[in-house]
């Protein structure tokens, strides 16, 4: 849970950042920034997280079956994938300001979105990297590492935002290049604990990547599925801010609607380090066949979130006009955030239950089941009815997010119904056959001399 909060507090450190760098400007810049963290979400973090979800599941299972050394293949195989979508995704991130301002944004701040998103290639092959890694360790039910790795990022990404931003002048730019050198630090800090790590010292195969690659379509299949879950979630959400830009003030509404989400997020981030936690556990029981013991742990993580996020809306209601403070002193900004937290209390619960039911989905590989869940309730119902709420009845961007709540509404119904439906036998025994695929690298898990 720690690791998933520091994931996302350097990007709001660096947001609130960029707002006090140009002071005079800090309704544009934040706009911008908002805007191209959107597009983080839904094109490259949608991509490594999607793929990231396929690594977790098959390795998980792969570790609870005792294959570690596919496993490890499994993780050669998913850095071919990133590989192959790589140049493809630079080329998106370079030409996404004009893409933004063919999307009905405001010219200048596409322009300055477009600049951010530019930097943001530097921190992909990094970024691809320590995702690897950390599905690998990560399926051993391995934490400390990924925290000690965000703890250092963040000290030395945060330092230098600093330092570039407003001892060198160079602005929002200085914080932009926060992202690039976060990424870097994680990876360098990671390689000692995987290289220690007693499963790789044991199973690791070697470099295979001509056998890895017979392994990638099992990856594709899975990831593809994966990205659309994350992406679906995460457009749904995002569409709000795009919406957001097309209602009156849209400056104002931008800023407000991405200082929200931020908070949201924030609150939400604790919880979903334990549903990553518990995807990983029900893949580990899975993979070992102990249908019973999986479906104990989907029980405990619907029940916990569900019992926490009572402690999140409370703080979504009392601390939303602080945070916005934070990043900006405009008044208007500050008193519609302020809004949002005072009529949306209901929205951290259903979130959290969301978030319970998808690390379900993930440990049991269903990932393209829960991809349609969100596309559906999320994008194709609770968008438009945002925009009726938004526009037809005058609740500007209160309504896009009464929108939403519809959508996560009809996810939380559906969901419920599925879980009920669900034969956790018919899961184990996928899970081991996923486990137990042929690699021409690997016909058994052999000791290795890789430490």
């Amino acid at each position: 849970m720690v690791s998933a909060l520091m994931e996302y507090i350097p990007d709001t450190i660096a947001n609130m950042m960029a707002g006090h760098a140009s002071p005079s400007h800090s309704t544009q810049v934040l706009a911008a920034f908002s805007l191209a963290g959107l597009v983080r979400l839904l094109l490259v973090m949608g991509l490594i997280n999607g793929v990231s979800a396929a690594l977790d599941t098959l390795c998980s299972q792969a570790f609870g079956a005792m294959r570690f050394a596919m496993m490890w293949m499994f993780c050669q195989a998913g850095l071919l994938l990133y590989g192959m979508a790589l140049p493809a995704l630079c080329l998106v991130l370079w030409t996404s300001g004009a893409g933004l301002e063919l999307l009905g944004q405001n010219a200048d701040i596409a322009r300055t979105a477009g600049h951010v998103l530019a930097i943001t290639t530097v921190a992909l092959p990094f970024a691809i990297i320590y995702t690897v890694m950390k599905s690998g360790l990560q399926a051993q039910n391995i934490a400390l590492p990924f925290v000690l790795c965000d703890l250092a990022s963040f000290v030395v990404s945060t330092s230098a935002a600093y330092v570039l931003a407003f001892k060198f002048g160079l602005g929002y730019m200085g914080v932009a290049l926060a992202a690039p050198t976060s990424w870097l630090v994680k990876s360098l800090v990671l390689v000692p604990f995987l290289l220690r790590n007693s499963a790789f010292c044991q199973a690791w195969p070697g470099w295979q990547l001509r056998e890895a690659l017979v392994l990638v379509p099992k990856i594709w299949k899975l990831g593809a599925s994966g990205v659309l879950m994350v992406t679906f979630q995460t457009l749904g959400f995002a569409i709000l801010t795009f919406m957001a830009g097309l209602l009156p003030s849209a400056s104002t509404a931008i800023s407000a609607c991405g200082i929200f989400s931020a908070l949201v997020v924030i609150l939400s981030m604790p919880l979903l380090g334990f549903c990553v936690a518990g995807a990983v556990r029900i893949g580990n029981a899975l993979g070992a066949g102990d249908a019973r013991r999986a479906a104990t742990i989907a029980r405990i993580v619907l029940t916990a979130t569900t019992i926490v996020s009572a402690i999140d809306a409370v703080l979504l209601a009392t601390v939303s006009g602080t945070f916005a403070r934070s990043y900006t002193s405009n008044t208007a900004t500050i008193a519609m955030v302020s809004r949002l937290g005072q009529n949306l209390v209901p929205l951290m619960p259903l979130i959290s239950f969301t978030f319970g039911l998808q690390a379900v989905l993930r440990g049991c590989g269903k990932q393209f089941l829960c991809a349609q869940l969100n596309f559906v309730c999320l994008f194709v119902l609770g968008a438009p009815v945002g925009a009726l709420f938004a526009l037809h009845q005058q609740l500007g961007l209160l309504g896009l997010w009464y929108g939403n709540l519809v959508g996560l509404t009809v996810f939380l119904i559906i969901g419920l119904a599925w879980f009920h439906r669900l034969s956790w036998d018919d899961m184990a025994q996928l899970a081991q056959r996923n486990a137990h695929l042929r690699s021409p690298a690997v016909a058994e898990d052999m000791p290795s001399d890789a430490c």
